[in-house]
């Protein structure tokens, strides 16, 4: 039975949404659950209901799941990529892997497991297609430079800000930000100093409500925490600023502190830190933040080339509006890309890499763009379209200009709510 008589036959989504969204993919193709995913007609567990039905097979839900390295280590990136396939659980008593997939109604599934990981027994489940091809990034973005990139009749690609051709020779040009708590100020101008001659761009704020405010409203790519004092009180503020939100684990953070604690303070390693450092020993500390710099450039040209070759799907926290749109421009490909966060959905068609139509909400055009830029959190994927289904273009501007434009904006909606917040504190001290 069609997805859509389910749903409608057991009220699962309401049938306006239905309709509008079998329109949307009449007109845009696609998977009609991804559409009302997206269009937040419908949430995971409606959907996955329904598909259970459809194609009479288990579910299972991805969101929020953290799978085992060693269970990812079971299958080939390149398997998961190009089938959109992901093992998340496994029974070592019946040799038995079980996988999610899209489509268990791919006869070839089978096939591709069986000669890829032979010796195992399989288990197909249906999961959602956005939060599926999410976690498959997810799960296997360290793995990403083992893909095989050796076809050199490919162009190297400029990418603005990130040389993809040689990184080796330094950091990649573009300022990397950090994000600075120094309560006591503390923080040596001297280092201060060496980080802006190294192309760092620093923002030192003393409050800790700032400090996480600043963290929420804008990306960073190095936290520096300065804190003297004891190592309760050092725990203390780790402790206080994860429970807040910050993911000391996902953005690189150093502490900077006493010499005579610094050995004290290495369990905390353990929680995400990067890296304790005496805090009179800021060439030290230039040194490790530059080091960090090489390996986020590093990750960065690795996953921009697995874009580029692959062409796949992955989250904003990843890569955002602006590295999308840099990394498949040069590649000169026809594609269709779709991008969801903040409960809207920005959809793009490139002719030979150049944004030729884009439609977010009630606006087209650069202004669709636009609004999608600031977004930090969300899910996108990148799809090959045949150059005869292309809609009318809507927009004829160049690429470059679209992001320079987005870029200014941005920059000028921070500098406004940073004058909004220093106003509003203002008025409270």
């Amino acid at each position: 039975m069609r997805l859509d008589y389910i749903l409608g036959e057991e009220q699962l989504v309401d049938r306006k949404m239905i309709d509008e969204a079998l329109e949307y993919q009449k007109q845009h193709g696609g998977r009609l659950e991804s559409h009302l995913f997206r269009f937040g007609s419908a949430d995971e567990a409606t959907l996955l209901k329904a598909l259970s039905r459809q194609f009479r097979c288990k579910s299972v839900s991805l969101s929020g799941r953290e799978i085992p390295d060693s269970i990812l280590a079971m299958m080939p990136p390149e398997t998961a990529f190009q089938n959109i396939i992901l093992p998340f659980d496994y029974d070592p008593q019946q040799n038995l892997l079980r996988i999610a997939c899209e489509n268990p109604a791919n006869k070839m599934l089978m096939e591709i497991l069986e000669g890829t990981i032979p010796g195992r027994n399989f288990d197909i489940y249906i999961a959602l297609g956005a939060i599926l091809k999410a976690a498959i990034v997810a799960g296997y973005r360290n793995s990403l430079a083992y893909i095989d990139h050796s076809d050199k009749s490919k162009p190297v690609y400029n990418l603005g800000y990130l040389n993809v051709d040689d990184l080796s020779a330094g950091h990649s040009g573009k300022h990397s930000s950090v994000l600075v708590y120094d309560e006591d100020g503390q923080c040596s101008e001297n280092l201060l100093d060496c980080l802006e001659e190294c192309s760092f761009e620093i923002s030192r704020i003393g409050s800790l409500s700032k400090f996480i405010d600043q963290y929420e409203r804008m990306h960073t790519d190095i936290m520096v925490l300065v804190k003297t004092g004891t190592v309760d009180d050092i725990c203390e503020l780790v402790g206080g600023l994860i429970s807040r939100g910050i993911r000391i684990n996902q953005t690189p953070t150093i502490i900077l502190t006493g010499d005579e604690i610094t050995d004290d303070l290495m369990p905390l390693l353990n929680s995400g830190i990067e890296d304790v450092v005496s805090i009179g020993a800021h060439q030290i500390a230039v040194i490790k933040l530059n080091r960090i710099r090489k390996r986020l450039d590093g990750e960065k040209k690795r996953y921009l080339s697995a874009i580029q070759n692959l062409g796949t799907h992955g989250t904003l926290e990843d890569m955002n509006v602006i590295d999308i749109i840099q990394a498949m421009g040069p590649s000169e490909k026809t594609v269709c890309i779709s991008i969801t966060g903040s409960g809207n959905q920005l959809t793009m068609y490139l002719d030979r890499g150049n944004i030729i139509y884009a439609e977010c909400d009630d606006r087209t055009g650069p202004e669709a763009v636009y609004l999608a830029i600031p977004w930090d959190k969300g899910v996108w994927s990148v799809d090959p379209i045949d150059p005869g289904k292309l809609p009318a273009p809507n927009n004829f501007q160049s690429n470059e200009s679209i992001l320079l434009e987005g870029c200014r904006r941005l920059d000028e909606n921070n500098r406004e709510e940073n004058q909004e917040f220093d106003f509003l504190k203002n008025l409270t001290e």
